[in-house]
């Protein structure tokens, strides 16, 4: 079935407009049927996306110079209407700046003045605070994109901007951070008081060597090493609360170069006659900036503990699950029933925290990591890494 638009002329007996109506000529007929089929395809994704709109409760907004009503809301009325002219200076959302927290003025305006100037396609987001009716202040994320410029490079439209309420999520993350702080304050003094205890136990001990009272293998001799070694295993742990404190904290995840990780760990391994090499070229990994001591630690773990490590090797396979950043050795390896015991806390010949850390920063963003190596072959820990975090250049 075909949809025509067309027109038909009356064919009338004598008498002119009075006479009967005999029939009709069809002057012309057009086929709309694409027409049709687009109109309502049009109509039915504007419908799903007032659903959508209405349901995410967001502000959408348009601009275009010259027209009155630019922004519309969830329920699809004017939001707010700017002013008539378009101006570089940002201040063309005239009516939307007395919305704004006078705090966040200075980031609205550098928002106005980032799509001005941006050109086609640019895009700008950020957060800022906005009177809402009933009064009050509610944080938004607004995000927006130059859709068309003039001749003369000056932003024609703006579209896509959107609103969405964030005041909550905002809230709850200062709150979060408040709470962290006042945790990460006791816990530096209640660290603090602990060391110097420690270190009062310890200086106790050498003035007891000192005097010769640890000499022999008495019973008095015995038990003051064993105080004195437990007091150094205190302070290893609490050390450790120190370094483990920063995880996830004040710094945010970033883009980190891979073989620039490699070549710097190596450089400290340089006089224990072991290789380094590094196949991950271009490779950047999306991770806490602890990262670094992740790939550290792995060659120091293979030195360390993998009885004739003389080659350690760092590479990368990207697969359907995602990135697979490879590092081993051809040392001694490890045992089937140590492969998941070695990430434990506490596990291990020294202080047991350098892979148990390890894990730790790199669930941070997502990445997991087991020891898959041949015992007897060499040691072999993959890391999976989300196709988010993960891009090569």
């Amino acid at each position: 079935m075909i949809t025509v638009s067309g027109r038909c002329s009356a064919i009338r007996s004598a008498g002119g407009e009075g006479g009967h109506v005999l029939g009709g000529v069809i002057e012309s007929a057009i086929e709309v049927t694409r027409e049709r089929e687009l109109e309502l395809a049009l109509r039915e994704h504007q419908d799903r996306l007032h659903v959508a709109v209405e349901g995410a409760d967001i502000e959408t907004w348009y601009y275009r110079a010259g027209l009155d009503k630019t922004v519309i809301g969830a329920d699809g009325g004017v939001v707010f209407a700017p002013d008539s002219r378009f101006s570089g200076t940002g201040e063309m959302f005239g009516y939307l700046q007395t919305r704004v927290h006078p705090d966040d003025l200075t980031v609205f305006r550098e928002m106005m003045v980032s799509l001005v100037s941006g050109g086609a396609e640019h895009l700008w987001e950020g957060q800022f605070r906005i009177t809402v009716p009933g009064g009050g202040w509610r944080w938004v994320r607004a995000m927006g994109r130059v859709i068309e410029t003039a001749p003369d490079g000056t932003a024609v439209a703006i579209a896509g901007g959107v609103n969405i309420d964030i005041t909550d999520l905002t809230n709850y993350q200062a709150a979060i951070h408040r709470a962290n702080k006042k945790l990460n304050l006791l816990a530096s003094v209640t660290r603090h008081d602990i060391l110097n205890q420690v270190s009062a136990i310890m200086l106790a001990g050498e003035l007891l060597e000192m005097d010769g009272y640890l000499d022999g293998d008495g019973e008095l001799a015995e038990t003051i090493k064993r105080i004195i070694s437990s007091a150094g295993t205190i302070e290893r742990q609490i050390l450790f609360t120190q370094e483990y404190q920063g995880l996830g904290g004040e710094a945010d995840p970033e883009w980190q170069d891979v073989s620039l990780l490699v070549g710097k760990a190596a450089k400290e391994f340089e006089q224990n006659g072991v290789t380094v090499a590094c196949a991950c070229e271009g490779l950047a990994v999306y991770a806490d900036p602890m990262f670094g001591n992740v790939i550290f630690n792995l060659i120091d773990n293979a030195i360390r503990h993998g009885t004739g490590t003389t080659h350690v090797s760092i590479g990368f396979r990207d697969t359907k699950t995602g990135g697979i950043l490879v590092a081993e050795d051809d040392g001694s390896g490890v045992p089937v029933d140590l492969k998941e015991r070695i990430f434990n806390r506490g596990f291990g010949k020294n202080t047991g925290f350098g892979l148990f850390l390890s894990r730790e920063i790199l669930e941070i963003t997502g990445i997991s990591i087991r020891e898959c190596g041949e015992p007897g072959e060499g040691a072999r820990f993959e890391m999976l890494i989300p196709h988010s975090g993960y891009r090569i250049a």
